[in-house]
């Protein structure tokens, strides 16, 4: 069973840790699983605009589904 080239996307994330003037930061990378096309970032925030601009509102709701939803009690 295929899927349409918009319809699903898959890619392996790769954080590493790195020293930039002193300072620890997060950099990040994404590959294809499709095509094995690599894409890198300088932070986790320009990952972040990535996904938002690459997949729009979509992204975004499900990440708000996600913080909203309560942990189990008991």
């Amino acid at each position: 069973m295929g899927h349409k080239r918009d319809d699903y996307a898959s890619y392996l994330l790769r954080l590493q840790r790195s020293d930039r003037d002193g300072r620890l930061t997060w950099r990040a990378s994404l590959e294809s699983t499709r095509d094995g096309e690599r894409i890198e970032f300088a932070s986790v925030e320009a990952l972040v605009a990535f996904l938002s601009a690459r997949f729009g509102s979509s992204a975004r709701d499900s990440a708000g589904e996600e913080t909203s939803r309560k942990e189990p009690t008991g």
